[in-house]
């Protein structure tokens, strides 16, 4: 679904990333791990498009749903109003997208807030509606910077379970500084170190602890 071959991208004198080679297939969550600086934000624009190579060439399949670590809202809309505005640019068929709001809405309980200001709502509720943005238009890709930073425990449970209903169908790539996060969901981890891929881990067949992931940035 993403495939990577021989990337570089450079700022200035400053490489951001150097020579990365893997591909992301269906199926399969990926943690893409690296202490700061190591090339994660640089290597997710790139998976999505936001950035280009300056070297070497990036892929990629199928529809694309990207939650930035901040969350992708207008303030000033309402919640409903906003649904709508991201059916619209997804392309969702008119007659589809009071289906695929309520199904997203409800996913995310967000019944209670649709007709209010998303600038008004906490920060807990604006993380979810960007989950929910992402995945409206139900994608083939999903990539998620910090997917549950501002979620309370029940919450956080809640998304970490539906991404793992959702993982034989899709391809998911997560950026998370959550260790037990990384270890609850992910099948494979990459892990950068200064630009470039250092590791590159199945853990279908072998899972590791919170501090063997630890061990390896």
């Amino acid at each position: 679904m993403i495939k990577f071959e021989h990337v570089t991208r450079e700022f200035g004198n400053q490489k951001g990333v150097k020579d990365l080679n893997f591909e992301i297939h269906s199926g399969e969550i990926t943690a893409l791990l690296g202490r700061n600086g190591a090339g994660k934000t640089t290597t997710l624009k790139l998976m999505t498009g936001c950035l280009t190579p300056a070297a070497g060439k990036m892929t990629r399949q199928g529809s694309l749903g990207f939650v930035p670590d901040h969350a992708p809202v207008y303030p000033e809309m309402t919640l409903d109003a906003y649904l709508k505005f991201v059916a619209e640019l997804r392309d969702i068929p008119n007659s589809e997208q009071g289906q695929a709001i309520d199904q997203i809405v409800s996913k995310f309980e967000l019944e209670a807030v649709l007709d209010r200001i998303i600038g008004h709502l906490s920060k807990g509720y604006q993380q979810r509606i960007g989950l929910a943005q992402g995945l409206l238009h139900n994608p083939e890709i999903l990539i998620l910077d910090e997917p549950t930073a501002s979620l309370d425990p029940e919450q956080q449970r809640q998304t970490r379970e539906w991404l793992k209903t959702l993982a034989p169908r899709k391809a998911i790539v997560i950026s998370s500084h959550s260790l037990d996060e990384v270890a609850q969901l992910a099948s494979r981890i990459l892990i950068l170190k200064d630009g470039r891929l250092e590791h590159d881990i199945e853990l279908r067949n072998r899972p590791l602890s919170n501090e063997e992931i630890g061990a390896l940035i």
